[in-house]
């Protein structure tokens, strides 16, 4: 359920949203998909189950593209930067997204870089849609 909140929280921060043709959809960006069979209460859950930012590069990245194009709000001539490393004596992935000089949000994995950066990702438009 985790998943599919933030799933949600991703798509509307990057104004992805599903649009209905009888029983099939297309997101806002172009991508057709069909749900058919799903009973209607249940449309939305399986349409946040489809997308893959956890999952994916191919949707991730343009998501974190979005969040480095994003000025600072104290500064307009910066924008946020994104680090990704691994730390050898953890034996784990890493991310710090930096939303000024000194703050920062950070994610982390014992298995895999995507979702470490998918959890900095989450993490940092839950901040910028409160402080925004």
């Amino acid at each position: 359920m985790k998943n599919l909140e933030n799933n949600k929280l991703i798509a509307d921060f990057m104004n992805v949203q599903p649009i209905q043709y009888d029983e099939h959809y297309q997101w806002s960006d172009g991508v057709y998909f069909s749900v058919s069979g799903v009973e209607k209460d249940k449309v939305l859950q399986h349409i946040y189950e489809y997308v893959k930012y956890a999952e994916s590069w191919d949707w991730l990245m343009p998501v974190v593209e979005k969040i480095t194009s994003i000025s600072l709000l104290d500064n307009v001539n910066e924008c946020n930067y994104i680090y990704i490393g691994f730390d050898y004596e953890d034996n784990s992935h890493y991310v710090n997204l930096y939303h000024g000089e000194d703050a920062q949000i950070n994610g982390f994995s014992k298995t895999d870089k995507i979702e470490a950066v998918y959890a900095a990702v989450v993490e940092f438009i839950k901040w910028y849609n409160k402080n925004k």
